[in-house]
């Protein structure tokens, strides 16, 4: 007859010898040292996720110091129509829209 054997956690019964315990103990060394070695890979990963992060604030703190912007103290610019650069175009209403005339022509 054919024996069903259960998964059992722990180790193998006294019956089935040396060897099976000693296979046993090996196993769980091998296991225990793949998890340091899944648990450094992970922290190696995390300490390179944090230096890049690191580099990221760094550069946007220099570009905020060299950056140009104007200060708060000084008034806006008036746009260019204030100035009387821009171009004036011609526009009529027919119906319910408006058509302009003009801005496809160079300045007269």
């Amino acid at each position: 007859m054919n024996r069903i054997h259960t998964f059992r956690l722990g180790p193998p019964p006294a019956d089935q010898g040396l060897g099976a315990m000693l296979g046993w103990i090996v196993a769980v060394i091998v296991g225990g040292f793949a998890v340091l070695i899944g648990a450094l890979f992970a922290l190696f990963a995390g300490l390179a996720v944090a230096i890049v992060a690191g580099f990221a604030w760094l550069a946007v703190m220099l570009a905020r110091l060299t950056g140009r912007r104007p200060s708060r103290s000084q008034p806006a610019q008036p746009g260019p129509m204030a100035q009387g650069e821009g171009e004036i175009i011609d526009a009529h209403k027919v119906g319910d829209q408006w058509v302009a005339y003009g801005y496809d022509q160079p300045s007269r």
